[in-house]
């Protein structure tokens, strides 16, 4: 499981929102943070992603990942990450797939167990 939070939000680094005078820009980091409140006191779902390792200018960007039996191993970042979860609120499941890649576009493929569900598609660039 991942978590992010965040402490400040307006006019510091990595901000979520900034302004001058009385002009107003929501960040990337904004954007990020709106996409993944669906996710919000929902039931975390399990999810498995098969994708290229992300890697930028030959270089591999490590990551820390909880492996069985191996703590704190060092493994390498996928270019696409996944987040599942089930509101009961709503009755909805929701999934969000997330492509680190600046540049280069991945294929997915996912199965849903049941069938029936709408699904509704939005991309964030």
């Amino acid at each position: 499981m991942q978590v992010a939070n965040i402490a400040q939000t307006i006019n510091v680094l990595q901000a979520m929102i900034l302004t001058e005078g009385g002009k107003m820009l929501l960040t990337p980091t904004y954007h990020v943070f709106e996409m993944y409140k669906v996710h919000q006191d929902a039931t975390l779902l399990p999810t498995s992603v098969q994708s290229d390792e992300y890697v930028h200018q030959h270089t591999r960007l490590p990551a820390r990942r909880l492996v069985p039996g191996y703590p704190g191993h060092l493994t390498s970042t996928p270019q696409v990450s996944a987040s599942a979860s089930l509101s009961m609120l709503r009755a909805r499941s929701h999934l969000s797939l997330c492509n680190l890649h600046h540049a280069e576009g991945d294929r997915s493929r996912m199965r849903l167990p049941r069938r029936g569900h709408f699904i509704r598609q939005r991309v964030a660039s």
